[in-house]
C-alpha cells in the first residue's frame, strides 16, 4: 500500500494521556495539505450549507464564546493576517449567526461564521489559512458557488491530549493487517473539516471501501464501489472534486476521479499509457498550487515481461486528461512513494529497493539522496514551519535541513510509514511490525530528540500509515495499520 494507509482499530482503546502540547497555527508548509491533508483556505461559500445549532441552544463560533440561549446576533470575525502566521478572528454565535471574517490575502484561518441558533446561517470568511494551497502562503479558496465554506459541520467532543478511536464500526481490526481490516488513507475536506474520507482495506476486498463522515467521524457512510482505495485527495477549489488511487489488490485498480464528493467515480479518459501497466496505483501526490498537477506511483512493474525494469512515475498537468510517463532510473524496483517538496519541480521519490531519490527539474534527472529504503507499505513527508523536512522510512524517521538533498536518521523508532506535525509537535510510531507501542513525539523546533507521547500511557497495534490534521478544530487523525482510525484533540 502506500503512504496513505489508514488505521482501523478496536472500538474503545485504553490508551495514553499525553504531555501538554501547544498548537501553533502558524503557516506550516504545503505538504500538510496534500501529503497528509492540512486545511487550505476556504472562501465564502453558501452559509446555508453550515450546520446550525438547534433552536434555543447556544451556538459558538469556532474559537469564539458561545452566546446564551441562541438569541444574540453574532459579531463578525476579525480579518486574518496577510502573513499567514496568525489566525483569523472567529465569527460570533447566536440566533442570526456570525458574519464572515474579513478577507485577507492568504493570511491566517478565515473568521468562521457563527454556528448560530436555528435561524442563523453564518457565512464563512474568505481569508484562508497560510497553507492555502501554495508552497508558501496564499493560494486557492473554496469559494465555489453553492460550495461549503469554512468549518460548518459538527465534530466529536474529544478529551484533549488523548487518542480516541473513531473507526467505522464495521470491520474486525485484529491488530494484524494480514488477519483483519486495516486502514489506508485519511483525508480532511479543506473547506469543511468535519468531512473525512477514510480508506478501509482488507485482503478480502469485499470488506474494503471508501468511507465518508460529515460529523468528524461520529458516523460513516460507504461511498462508491472502490474496493481497495489507498489514498484520497480533495480539491481546495471544489471539495466535491476528489482523486483516489486504488491498487495492490481488488477489481477497481487505477486512478479515479469524483465530481460529487465520492458518490460516483470514473477513470479519466486519458488514464492509459500504451504498453505500460499503470493501474496498480500506490501513491498520489498533488501540487498544492495546482490540483490539476498530479504525480502517481505504481505498486507493480510497468511491464510484466521485464519485471526487473520496475516502475516510474506518471504525471499529469490537466487533471488526468493527458499523462507523461517518467521512466525509472537505475534499479528503482516498484512500490514507490512520491511527494512534491518545496516547489512544483522538486520531488522526492522513495523506493523499497534503492533508497530515496530527488529531482529538481520535474523528473528530467534524478539524484540518490539516501541509501535508506522506504518501508514496505509506503511513507509520508512532512515539512515543518522552519523548513525542516521529515520522511518516514524502513529504518525510522529521516530528517533534512537542505530541502531534501541529504537526510539523517533521528529518533529510536524503526520502520515508520507516517510522520506528521500539528505546528508544535511531530508524531510518528512504528509501522506494521507486530509491535504494540505508543506514539512518539518531538518538538517541531527540534526534531532530534523523541520520546513516547505522554510517557507511553496509550499503546496501539502496528502504528500509523497516514496522518491528517484539522487545524480549525485542532484534531490530528492517524490511520493505524492494526488499531483503527484514531483522533487526537491537540492541547
Amino acid at each position: 500500500m502506500r503512504r496513505f494507509h489508514e488505521r482501523q482499530a478496536r472500538s474503545s482503546p485504553t490508551r495514553t494521556k499525553a504531555f501538554p502540547m501547544q498548537l501553533q497555527r502558524s503557516h506550516l508548509h504545503f505538504l500538510m495539505l496534500f501529503g497528509a491533508t492540512f486545511l487550505p483556505a476556504c472562501g465564502g461559500g453558501d452559509g446555508d450549507n453550515q450546520q446550525q445549532s438547534s433552536a434555543g441552544t447556544s451556538g459558538a463560533g469556532i474559537g469564539g464564546a458561545a452566546a446564551t440561549g441562541g438569541s444574540s446576533s453574532g459579531s463578525s470575525g476579525a480579518a486574518g493576517s496577510a502573513s499567514g502566521a496568525t489566525t483569523g478572528g472567529a465569527g460570533g454565535a447566536g440566533a442570526s449567526g456570525g458574519t464572515a471574517g474579513s478577507t485577507a490575502s492568504g493570511g491566517g484561518p478565515s473568521g468562521a461564521g457563527g454556528l448560530g441558533g436555528s435561524s442563523g446561517s453564518g457565512v464563512s470568511g474568505s481569508a484562508g489559512l497560510g497553507q492555502a494551497g501554495s508552497f508558501e502562503t496564499g493560494g486557492p479558496t473554496c469559494g465555489i458557488q453553492g460550495g461549503t465554506g469554512g468549518p460548518s459541520g459538527p465534530t466529536p467532543a474529544l478529551p484533549p491530549g488523548e487518542w480516541v478511536n473513531i473507526t467505522p464500526n464495521l470491520q474486525d481490526f485484529a491488530g494484524d493487517p494480514g488477519s483483519g481490516s486495516f486502514g489506508q488513507g485519511i483525508a480532511v475536506d479543506p473547506c469543511n473539516p468535519a468531512i473525512l474520507y477514510f480508506s478501509l482495506c482488507n485482503f478480502d476486498t469485499s470488506k474494503g471501501g471508501l468511507y465518508k463522515s460529515t460529523d468528524g467521524g461520529m458516523t460513516w457512510n460507504k461511498m462508491g464501489e472502490l474496493d481497495a482505495p489507498l489514498a484520497v485527495r480533495v480539491d481546495p477549489n471544489n471539495p466535491d472534486h476528489l482523486y483516489a488511487g486504488s491498487g495492490v489488490r481488488g477489481s477497481t485498480m487505477g486512478f479515479w476521479e469524483s465530481q460529487d464528493g465520492g458518490v460516483s467515480w470514473q477513470k479519466p479518459e486519458g488514464w492509459n499509457s500504451p504498453g505500460l501497466f499503470i493501474d496498480d496505483v500506490y501513491e498520489i501526490s498533488v501540487n498544492p498550487e495546482d490540483f490539476n498537477h498530479v504525480l502517481v506511483s505504481s505498486h507493480s512493474p510497468w511491464d510484466w515481461a521485464d519485471v526487473a525494469a520496475g516502475a516510474g512515475i506518471m504525471e499529469t498537468h490537466d487533471g488526468g486528461d493527458t499523462w507523461t510517463p517518467h521512466p525509472p532510473v537505475g534499479p528503482w524496483g516498484m512500490g514507490h512513494g512520491i511527494w512534491f517538496l518545496n516547489n512544483a519541480q522538486t520531488w522526492l521519490l522513495g523506493t523499497q529497493d534503492n533508497g530515496y531519490w530527488r529531482t529538481t527539474n520535474a523528473g528530467e534527472s534524478w539524484e540518490q539522496v539516501s541509501t535508506v529504503n522506504m518501508a514496505h507499505g509506503g511513507g509520508q513527508v512532512y515539512i515543518a514551519e522552519n523548513g525542516t523536512m521529515y520522511v518516514s522510512s524502513g529504518e525510522g524517521t529521516l530528517r533534512s535541513e537542505d530541502d531534501g538533498a541529504s537526510w539523517q536518521r533521528v529518533g529510536d523508532v524503526t520502520f515508520t510509514t507516517a510522520i506528521f506535525g500539528d505546528g508544535s509537535l511531530l508524531y510518528t510510531n512504528q509501522g506494521y511490525a507486530g509491535n504494540i507501542g505508543p506514539f512518539h513525539v518531538s518538538s517541531e523546533d527540534d526534531g532530534m530528540r523523541w520520546e513516547p507521547y505522554r510517557g507511553g500511557e496509550q499503546t496501539f497495534a502496528n502504528g500509523p500509515d497516514e496522518f491528517a490534521f484539522d487545524a480549525v478544530n485542532g484534531i490530528l487523525y492517524a490511520s493505524n495499520w492494526g488499531d483503527g482510525l484514531l483522533a487526537l484533540k491537540v492541547e
